[in-house]
């Protein structure tokens, strides 16, 4: 159970920093329109 929990974390730990290198990337797109960019985002990841 700790295990998965720490390993959930892990993984929210580096989407965050994709989230926060897609946004830098992108600011005025990814602030105008972030739900789209989050689920292209999100697609992408899961390829």
């Amino acid at each position: 159970m700790r295990y998965a929990h720490a390993n959930r974390t892990a993984i929210s730990a580096f989407h965050n920093y994709e989230v926060h290198r897609f946004f830098s990337l992108f600011p005025i797109p990814c602030s105008l329109f972030p739900i789209p960019f989050a689920i292209a985002l999100t697609h992408s990841g899961l390829r």
